[in-house]
């Protein structure tokens, strides 16, 4: 609901609490309680459509927009750092070769052939 208000916002176009309610893909009464809870909340705030004083239409609340602008912030920061992580090159395996003499290591008995 936030990111979908929060486009809205930014295009500044207006949506209703109906649409919002629909796009939740939750039940409406669900929806509703959200959005009352969110209101309470002081993120949305309801207002008479401009040209339609039918609609009820649905802003985010300047604090609940900074809110939202952090959140994704710290996702591109998260999924940035992710992304070069994954760009560097894999880690081969070392060889025992590789390290060279074992300080510790004692000769190893004979094998003797069991005939």
């Amino acid at each position: 609901m936030l990111l979908d208000l929060a486009v809205v916002k930014a295009e500044g176009g207006h949506v209703s609490v109906s649409a919002i309610c629909v796009c939740s893909g939750a039940p409406q009464s669900t929806a509703l309680r959200k959005l009352a809870q969110l209101e309470r909340a002081g993120l949305v705030r309801r207002y008479l459509h401009e040209k339609d004083r039918r609609r009820v239409c649905l802003a985010l609340t300047d604090r609940a927009m900074e809110l939202v602008q952090t959140m994704l912030d710290e996702d591109l920061r998260f999924y940035g750092a992710l992304a070069a992580v994954a760009a560097k090159p894999a880690v081969s395996p070392v060889m025992p070769a590789q390290l060279g003499p074992r300080s510790d290591t004692r000769e190893a008995a004979p094998v003797r052939s069991a005939t």
